[in-house]
């Protein structure tokens, strides 16, 4: 797998991956304790068969195979798992970039909003003052119109 395809797995399928080489490992290690119980049963055959030394070379050779194989299984696991520890840190400081991202992206989107809200409330406000002014002004003018036309019809009538 390339860094590219780890990089897009999730944590999930990350934890999978090393599920399956810990499994792959401890599977490893079942077959290397049953090539040495082989070994130790072939032995004894040797051993009764033919001569130590003829036996030792046999055996020695074996152990060497065996062994070479076991560390190098457990070389590649240990340096998947490094990296797959290092790709797991990275998704997750990848994953804690964007969320602080997003926590200042909504806290600028809500002061937006609320200077928004208070320019329209001022607004709002400076209308509703306006046209009681207006109405005040109309009020008293008409008020003041029909405190003249009293005046008028008093007079007209003290007149007649």
């Amino acid at each position: 797998m390339t860094d590219k395809d780890l990089r897009r797995l999730s944590r999930a399928e990350l934890l999978d991956i090393l599920y399956e080489q810990r499994k792959r490992y401890e599977d490893s290690l079942a077959e290397n304790q049953a090539l040495r119980q082989q070994l130790e049963d072939r032995t004894l055959r040797i051993a009764s068969a033919g001569s130590i030394a003829e036996a030792a070379i046999q055996v020695s050779g074996v152990f060497e195979a065996a062994q070479a194989a076991a560390d190098q299984y457990l070389a590649s696991v240990k340096a998947a798992t490094a990296e797959m520890v290092q790709k797991t840190d990275e998704a997750q400081r990848q994953r804690e970039t964007i969320i602080q991202d997003a926590k200042q992206q909504a806290d600028k989107i809500v002061q937006d909003a609320q200077a928004q809200a208070d320019r329209i409330l001022a607004e709002a406000g400076a209308q509703v003052d306006a046209r009681w002014a207006e109405f005040q002004k109309n009020a008293d003018a008409l008020i003041h119109a029909h405190d003249e036309l009293r005046s008028l019809i008093q007079n007209r009538h003290a007149d007649v």
